[in-house]
């Protein structure tokens, strides 16, 4: 597994943003710097000593780059088992606002903190090995896609519902799901259509995986990679189909206005389903404690991705999965 995480560099520090009530955060660019070769020139000071730090304490960074908006960076580590993702994510964010604070600057992972600008994702990678090969790969199948990845990301698509509850915490979380914004909204799976909550990664290739888009860089990742795992495990399991993939519709060229979304009528109470929180976490043998009479303390859990069903097709799925146990630890 592994972890795309995005954020945003701010020129304050902060104290500064305590002072000022965490008003007027200005971002340390001045336009939007995705894949720009110029424009990230002036953040690298602390970049490069992120990607330095990070891989002197044994974080194995592939590289970084400015993203979808003024002072908006994402920082890509080498995949690895799920525990140590896990250490990496969390590692990753702590060394960069220490980094940032370094700089007389400081950084935010909140999935969407301003309505005006993009929002910041935690996209997650995954692939099931065997014998040392990506089990997720047949060149003789469409797209390089496996049975077993098929079944794997139709578990996932199953569970979609309650995976936001993993994927998306907060109620921060669920103001990153708009339209137009790269940010995914439907419950469904593409090769290349940004706005699917799951993507086909490295189609033909022995890289081929899957990536769930759903996460803002606001997730926890031990819990967030225990689900996906937890979900994607079952429909192996049942083996599971999931519905054709979404066709590769471009985004669209021109972005909506940027004004303040209009508030839901009623945000309504999330119930604690079959396969969620409580019962998900006695699986896996942890010490989360459950929900408080059967519910979620995030009173915003249904997002808009809940609203698009999985495949009629999928068949309900209530058997416990067998969680396999990580392999060995990177050193």
């Amino acid at each position: 597994m592994a972890t795309e995480l995005e954020f945003y560099l701010f020129a304050n520090t902060y104290k500064d943003h305590f002072d000022q009530g965490y008003r007027s955060l200005v971002p340390t660019a001045r336009h939007n710097v995705d894949y720009a070769l110029t424009s990230t020139f002036a953040d690298e000071p602390v970049m490069r000593d992120l990607r330095n730090g990070l891989y002197g304490a044994g974080v194995p960074v592939e590289n970084s780059k400015g993203e979808a908006d003024a002072g908006q960076h994402e920082i890509n580590v080498k995949y690895s088992d799920a525990l140590d993702t896990g250490d990496m994510h969390a590692l990753v964010k702590a060394a960069t606002k220490e980094i940032a604070h370094l700089h007389g600057q400081s950084a935010t992972f909140m999935a969407k903190y301003s309505h005006e600008h993009a929002g910041s994702s935690s996209h997650v990678h995954q692939s099931l090995f065997r014998d040392g090969k990506n089990a997720f790969f047949d060149p003789k199948a469409d797209q390089g896609m496996s049975d077993l990845m098929r079944h794997y990301m139709a578990g996932q698509l199953t569970h979609a519902r309650e995976l936001t509850c993993f994927l998306a915490p907060f109620v921060n979380s669920y103001k990153r799901f708009v339209t137009g914004l790269f940010a995914p909204t439907k419950a469904i799976w593409s090769v290349d259509n940004r706005t699917a909550g799951f993507r086909v990664v490295g189609e033909h290739g022995p890289g081929v995986r899957v990536e769930c888009r759903i996460g803002g860089s606001d997730l926890n990742p031990y819990l967030a990679c225990a689900a996906l795992l937890a979900a994607g495990l079952e429909g192996i399991e049942r083996s599971s189909r999931s519905s054709p993939p979404l066709p590769e519709t471009p985004m669209p060229r021109n972005r909506p206005a940027r004004s303040r979304p209009p508030s839901p009528r009623r945000l309504p109470n999330c119930r604690v389903p079959t396969c969620c929180a409580a019962q998900w976490a006695t699986r896996w043998s942890t010490t989360m404690p459950a929900p408080p009479n059967g519910r979620c303390r995030n009173t915003t859990a249904l997002s808009p991705i809940s609203r698009f069903p999985a495949a009629s097709n999928a068949p309900e799925l209530t058997g416990t999965p067998v969680i396999h146990p990580v392999s060995k630890r990177m050193t």
